[in-house]
């Protein structure tokens, strides 16, 4: 994929070295705060306020769990415990090693996805468990599946980011919105991922 840039006029030019280190700049901070949007998400399930202490934080996630599976003993179409208990076994699993906390966090999604298949948050826990996993081009089907249904959310662009990181597919790019437009948009809506339009453009 060539990078171009686009001038107010609507022509086109090579890009200077200078252009192309400021995209490649931009793509490494772009990709690690996106990354760690999505760290916090997970994390977020199992941690309270930050200034808990840690064994607070093990209490609450170990009370939260319980109660969560307990939800689902009541009832199996529980749709939200599903979603939260998905990445509770994530966090879990990343610190002990636990396959078996794996295959729960893989049961959850899959009930996530029969009762709320298009969800933000089923979206998160299944981009999650797939990062996890290193299935990186399912993860980036996800990440495509919710950026599309929801642009605006932090969650999807980072498993979107991360799993095409993973993939060594382009992250950063240069494209025209509008020509006579392109050098007033702000440069955060001219930034896309992968085949993606250029966020803040209509799809074409």
């Amino acid at each position: 994929m060539s990078l171009t840039l686009t001038s107010s006029r609507g022509t086109s030019r090579s890009p200077s070295r200078g252009a192309r280190l400021v995209a490649a700049f931009l793509a490494v901070v772009l990709a690690a705060v996106l990354a760690a949007v999505l760290a916090f998400g997970v994390s977020r399930a199992v941690s309270g306020d930050d200034a808990t202490p840690p064994r607070a934080h093990a209490t609450d996630a170990a009370a939260e769990l319980a109660k969560l599976e307990q939800r689902i003993k009541a009832d199996r179409d529980d749709a939200d415990a599903w979603q939260r208990l998905a990445p509770i076994y994530l966090s879990r699993a990343s610190g002990s090693g636990d396959r078996a906390l794996v295959l729960q966090a893989q049961h959850a999604v899959e009930q996530a996805i029969r009762l709320r298949p298009d969800d933000m948050a089923t979206y998160h826990a299944q981009g999650a468990l797939q990062l996890t996993l290193h299935q990186f081009a399912a993860a980036r089907e996800v990440g495509l599946a919710a950026h599309a249904s929801y642009p605006d959310s932090p969650d999807a662009l980072a498993i979107l980011v991360d799993s095409s990181i993973e993939l060594g597919r382009s992250v950063v790019s240069f494209d025209q919105c509008a020509p006579a437009k392109a050098d007033q948009m702000p440069l955060a809506n001219t930034l896309f991922i992968g085949r993606l339009p250029p966020l803040g453009c209509p799809a074409r």
